[in-house]
């Protein structure tokens, strides 16, 4: 309303200032070819649509314009066809819409009719009908409402809504409303200019945003303090069994007189894992030693449904406003690196796991947040159009830091809406104020004939004048006296001073205001006259501000210099650079992709070194003085320091290592990683001692005992191996003993992270350990398989077994065939007529196992590849894109004679069988590593061949 009246009185303050304008208004000789002017049809239809008075033409057409916008905003929407028309049957104000329609079709075809009559329809001078771009709407408007009779033409609906174009026709019936919305129209051009600087400051904020607030948002205050396992027997958040699962977790056990989510059996990551609760914000985790990176776990960090706020992180330096209420505590689903805690799966929440932080509606379902440049943008722009814009400010004062939100977003308010806003209104209002041409007479044309023919000699006189001068200049000798050489550069300026006078000349006669006579100017305005005669400084405004004076005496690699970095090709080039760097910055985005990142390092050291060459020669060129004398230039030299300082810092606060410049050297980084490695290294089994403890379990007559009998001792040999080999490569790097071969393999080797080639295969290059080659997942893998065997041997049975941590995966399994054949030793079964019996269960994590079978073994760790598990189906299902292998949940293997299994097969996998699936121990796919095969079943109609095409297979070992 406020614009509306500010522009109708800048028309009414123009129409009054404006004199009367005398317009003559001529028609076509032919109106459509056959009426011309003394036609007695064409002669009435030019007395009618020029009528005056209340009954006009115009003011009739007028009147039914109104009441055809009357009518259709009184449509009944409550009856209404499939398109979503309007349906006259059973509503009577859609019947009278319905048949006014036709009469007002019928007036506006009659008025078409008249005005291409009178005026011409297409062809003829400026005053046809179809020159005026209202009558083109109105031509428009008529057509379409033609084609939406014909019930043979599809989708009527979209040629109907052309009638909302009917309303605009009054607009050519009021010439000062017609006036504003004309001026609106022609201010578009002008305004483009504006949405590209307000784009411009969006992508400033946004990047802005990305590296102040980038992640922070996805923080919750959270119902337990750390991660817990999802339940196996309660997947959805909508059941009542989620609830009773939270109240248990949040209640005290009875037996360890703690909270139930501090027991190992919930926790997701555990002591065991290298992590304790209360280490989910260790800030001395790096993106890869996070004990988070590996792809997701099967965990959940419930949220408080009631509280929807933000919250302030801890450990992470945030001041944020709000803190979470006793007994609730703050936690994001990523780590503080960037990690995802959790799999990207629907269950339990019915959307992705990773978004339940933020799929709130107080947090806008997570759409407006800083994560990467679309998400950024969008948030600025939201804030901008001053809707919901303080939600988004009151995220970021409650999880970062108050005063640093409220700069943010008023400034981006003040900028972005207001400013903007005035620009705006600026552009539009030079647009209504421009005034309006008049007709000239030919008296009036021929004097500005004549009068442009004097400015164009006064020119040529001046420009020659000038020419002469400038000659003489340059060929003179230089002046002793500085007064001298003073009054020779004021003349030249005076004279082309002239000339640019005469050449901007107005064609009212009037002249612009000049800068001054040669007394009154400076030396700096008399050099920079100088400098715009020459053609080779006249190419960058930068250059403007070094006078003639200081480039006389220069030497040429300065002169090279500023003629570069004047040259239209160096600021193309720059410019280029530039796009590429806010490319570069709006990459950004949350969680990081450690690749990605490291490729847009390199790219921004490259644009770095050439902004600081381009500072470089700015600086050696225009000098100190003459650099800053640009604002712009002071910017530019501000960020280029500032890129300089935080380039030195990096190469300061890099860690120390081997290679030189005074650094730890690679001898003593590898004695340190042995020193380490000795500290965790599991205990050496003493063989009296767990020979008592198998006979405790049931004795070596045992088949499962005598194979973890084998294991340990297989790990003990490991074991002293590699502490035998720590202990003295120690020894050679201090020169206690000789660096032998085998010594400085280990050391090359540790030194790359590589595990030794001695720990993994024998002198004969048979299998001694296991195929890893990262020795940090080489030693992990011997403290899991450690653990595992520990357990079994100090306590009982493991409820699951990790097939991956064994030597002899085959043998563990014929043992328990074995032990399974003995049960049914009175049913006669021969293990030679045994065969495995497979089944995948429903629990995803050996954790929620509670109890072993009654007959075989549980088994995890297996790796489904070259296809995905459906666990509602129970079978399988295509792999998701991108994502190479699934965890197969805990699988039961147990014996079944031949014939048994066989008909189980037929019975449970019909129609289409059972796919096969081999598993092996790693990801090479030979018969050395192969252990048996699972009978999985396949998903939907695809035949077990399809699975066998596709190369699906379970493995123990990815890596």
């Amino acid at each position: 309303m406020a614009l509306s009246s500010s522009l109708d009185y800048l028309v009414r303050r123009k129409l009054t200032q404006t004199r009367t304008l005398t317009l003559q208004v001529t028609y076509v000789d032919r109106a459509l070819f056959v009426f011309d002017e003394t036609n007695p049809l064409r002669a009435k239809c030019l007395e009618i649509v020029n009528s005056k008075g209340t009954f006009c033409f115009d003011n009739i057409i007028l009147i039914f314009i109104a009441l055809n916008s009357i009518l259709t905003a009184m449509a009944d929407y409550e009856n209404v066809d499939d398109d979503g028309n309007p349906e006259p049957n059973g509503s009577a104000r859609n019947t009278i819409i319905y048949v006014s329609e036709f009469i007002f079709l019928v007036v506006y075809t009659g008025e078409f009719l008249i005005k291409i009559i009178a005026f011409g329809f297409a062809w003829g001078n400026d005053n046809v009908y179809l020159k005026d771009p209202w009558n083109v709407l109105d031509f428009i408007t008529v057509i379409a409402s033609y084609l939406a009779l014909d019930p043979t033409l599809p989708n009527l609906s979209a040629i109907r809504t052309f009638r909302a174009f009917r309303p605009l026709r009054s607009v050519n019936r009021f010439p000062g409303l017609k006036r504003l919305v004309t001026a609106l129209l022609d201010s578009l051009v002008g305004l483009v200019d504006v949405v590209l600087l307000l784009l411009f400051l969006l992508l400033i904020y946004s990047i802005l945003g990305m590296q102040l607030f980038q992640g922070l948002q996805h923080a919750r205050c959270r119902v337990v303090p750390h991660p817990v396992i999802v339940p196996s027997d309660c997947t959805d958040v909508t059941n009542e069994c989620w609830g009773q699962y939270l109240d248990m977790l949040t209640t005290v056990n009875a037996t360890t007189s703690d909270y139930n989510y501090n027991h190992p059996a919930y926790i997701c990551l555990t002591k065991d894992d290298g992590v304790t609760p209360e280490d989910n914000f260790d800030l001395d985790w790096t993106k890869d030693s996070s004990p988070w990176n590996v792809g997701g776990l099967d965990c959940v960090w419930p949220e408080d449904a009631d509280d929807e706020r933000v919250c302030s992180l801890p450990n992470n330096n945030l001041n944020g406003d709000y803190t979470c209420p006793s007994q609730r505590w703050c936690g994001s689903n990523y780590d503080d690196q960037g990690n995802r805690r959790f799999k990207e799966v629907d269950y339990p929440y019915g959307f992705n796991r990773m978004n339940s932080g933020t799929y709130v509606a107080g947090l806008n379902f997570g759409i407006t947040n800083f994560d990467n440049i679309f998400s950024a943008l969008l948030s600025c722009f939201q804030a901008v159009t001053m809707e919901g814009w303080t939600d988004i400010m009151y995220q970021i004062q409650d999880g970062v830091n108050g005063p640093i939100g409220s700069i943010f977003f008023v400034s981006l308010i003040v900028i972005g809406s207001f400013v903007m806003l005035s620009l705006v209104l600026a552009v539009v209002e030079e647009q209504v104020a421009s005034p309006l041409v008049p007709v000239k007479t030919e008296e009036q044309i021929q004097k500005e004939k004549e009068d442009a023919t004097v400015r164009r000699n006064r020119r040529t006189a001046s420009m020659a004048e000038m020419a002469v001068l400038k000659k003489r200049l340059s060929t003179a000798k230089i002046h002793t006296s500085p007064k001298g050489k003073r009054e020779e550069l004021a003349e030249v300026a005076e004279v082309a001073e002239s000339a640019e006078s005469a050449d901007a000349e107005g064609e009212d006669g009037e002249k612009p205001p000049t800068l001054g006579t040669k007394r009154s100017m400076s030396k700096l305005q008399i050099a920079a006259k100088i400098v715009a005669l020459n053609e080779t400084t006249t190419k960058s405004t930068r250059l403007s501000i070094v006078t003639a004076e200081t480039l006389a005496d220069e030497p040429a690699l300065r002169m090279w210099v500023i003629t570069i970095i004047g040259s239209d090709l160096f600021a193309n080039f720059m410019n280029l650079v530039i796009l590429v760097n806010t490319i570069v910055l709006a990459m950004d985005k949350y969680p990081v992709d450690e690749d990605e990142e490291a490729t847009l390092d390199v790219v921004n050291m490259v644009l770095t070194f050439i902004f600081i060459i381009e500072f470089a020669m700015m600086i050696y060129g225009l000098g100190p003085k003459g650099y800053c004398a640009d604002r712009f230039n002071i910017f530019d030299g501000f960020i280029v320091l500032v890129s300089i300082l935080e380039l030195l810092i990096g190469l300061f606060d890099k860690p120390k290592g081997g290679g030189g410049g005074g650094g730890v050297s690679r001898e003593e980084v590898v004695y340190q990683k042995c020193g380490d490695f000795l500290d965790r290294l599991p205990e050496d089994y003493v063989e009296d001692s767990y020979k008592q403890k198998i006979q405790r379990l049931g004795g070596l007559s045992v088949p499962l005992n005598i194979f973890l009998f084998q294991e340990i001792q297989r790990l003990q040999k490991v074991i002293a191996l590699v502490r035998f080999q720590m202990t003295q490569l120690q020894l050679a790097i201090r020169g206690e003993v000789v660096m032998t071969e085998a010594l400085q393999d280990a050391l090359d080797s540790i030194s790359d992270g590589a595990a030794p080639k001695r720990w993994i295969f024998t002198i004969a290059g048979d299998e001694f350990s296991w195929i890893l080659g990262a020795i940090g997942m080489w030693f992990t893998s011997l403290q899991d398989r450690d653990r595992q065997n520990r357990k079994w041997l100090n306590e009982d049975r493991p409820n699951s077994y990790c097939l991956t941590y064994f030597f002899n995966p085959n043998g563990f399994l014929t043992a328990m065939k074995q032990e399974v054949t003995r049960r049914h030793k009175g049913e006669n079964w021969a293990l030679d007529d045994v065969v495995y019996r497979c089944e995948v269960t429903t629990t995803e994590r050996f954790e929620s196992v509670r109890a072993p079978p009654p007959e075989g073994v549980y088994v995890h760790g297996l790796s489904l590849e070259g296809g995905a598990w459906s666990r509602g189906d129970v079978c399988l299902i295509e792999s998701t894109p991108k994502v190479l292998y699934v965890q197969l949940p805990v699988l039961h293997v147990s014996a079944l004679t031949k014939t048994e299994e066989s008909k189980r097969q037929r019975e449970y996998f019909k129609p289409n069988g059972a796919f096969h699936c081999p598993v092996y121990k790693y990801k090479s796919r030979t018969d050395r590593f192969f252990i048996f095969k699972v009978p999985l079943k396949p998903g939907g109609s695809r035949p077990p061949s399809h699975w066998t095409l596709r190369g699906t297979g379970l493995l123990c070992n990815k890596e």
